[in-house]
């Protein structure tokens, strides 16, 4: 009989970030298991950089550890990282969240207006991560026009929509 324990760390981190995940496995007295060969699994973001590796397997080192990297990739929420050998099994927990700000999305509402001086449009921004989530808190956003006038120069409450009085 054996104990295996899996830990992250940083335990928390955000889209297209990495986190380190370490597999330690032990006898019944505390000394470690070397040579051991531990299969990894993990329910979102991937053991690799490069594509979406979801599976692996890795052998523990003359102290009974096996590291890895784990790449968050675009993802969001709990990453459950599984590790299992000889029967026994560990888990270990990874918190994907948004990143900072890389992006934003600019939308108008009609699309197209006459040049009446009377017809509106209604222009918003959602502000994303790098992975296109929105992300949450308060950006400053500010808008110019090249043709015609915006009537508010900005607004400092994300929950606000701006509309023209009337």
């Amino acid at each position: 009989p054996f104990t295996l324990v899996v830990t992250t760390n940083p335990s928390q981190i955000m889209t297209d970030q990495t986190s380190t995940v370490r597999i330690t496995i032990e006898d019944q007295w505390g000394n470690p298991v070397p040579g051991q060969t531990v299969h990894i699994t993990t329910t979102l973001g991937s053991f690799a950089s490069d594509a979406v590796l979801m599976n692996t397997t890795r052998t523990t080192d003359s102290n009974g550890r096996a590291t890895l990297t784990f790449y968050s990739r675009q993802s969001l929420g709990w990453a459950v990282i599984t590790a299992s050998t000889g029967g026994v099994v560990g888990e270990g927990y990874i918190l994907i969240t948004t990143g900072p700000p890389a992006q934003v999305v600019v939308t108008a509402n009609p699309l197209v207006i006459p040049a009446d001086g009377t017809s509106t449009s209604l222009i918003a921004a959602e502000v994303r991560d790098s992975a296109g989530y929105p992300v949450s808190g308060d950006y400053l956003v500010g808008f110019t026009t090249s043709s015609g006038s915006i009537l508010y120069d900005y607004v400092e409450d994300s929950e606000v929509t701006q509309s023209p009085p009337g």
